[in-house]
């Protein structure tokens, strides 16, 4: 789950339809699906982009947060369980779940 400070990004498994989700503060009435992504997990916001991963496609992915089915991007794909996502310096860091001694952070340029 992340916020811009007007809006809630998350991950909606047991409510129909479900996926990403994102419904307006304050108060998340309004709930709407923005990508039929039901594996989908960490989130960061950045620069008008939704940033997550997918643990059963092993998938680190991208979109515009204000049109998220038209501009999903795999960024990184084959990895192992990605989890732990974080941006800064211009880069999007993220781990496996079970992190390796030779690669236990694994980094793209944004």
């Amino acid at each position: 789950m992340v916020t811009d400070g007007t809006t809630v990004y998350f991950n909606s498994i047991i409510a129909e339809p479900a996926g990403i989700a994102a419904c307006k503060l304050p108060g998340c009435t309004n709930r709407r699906r923005i990508l039929a992504e039901r594996s989908a997990r960490k989130f960061v916001l950045h620069e008008g982009y939704l940033y997550f991963t997918n643990g059963s496609r092993s998938t680190v992915n991208r979109c515009r947060a204000s049109a998220c089915t038209e501009t999903l991007e795999i960024l990184a794909d084959a990895q192992s369980s990605p989890s732990s996502l974080a941006v800064g310096g211009g880069y999007l860091y993220w781990s496996p779940l079970v992190p390796t001694s030779s690669a236990p952070v694994r980094y793209i340029a944004l």
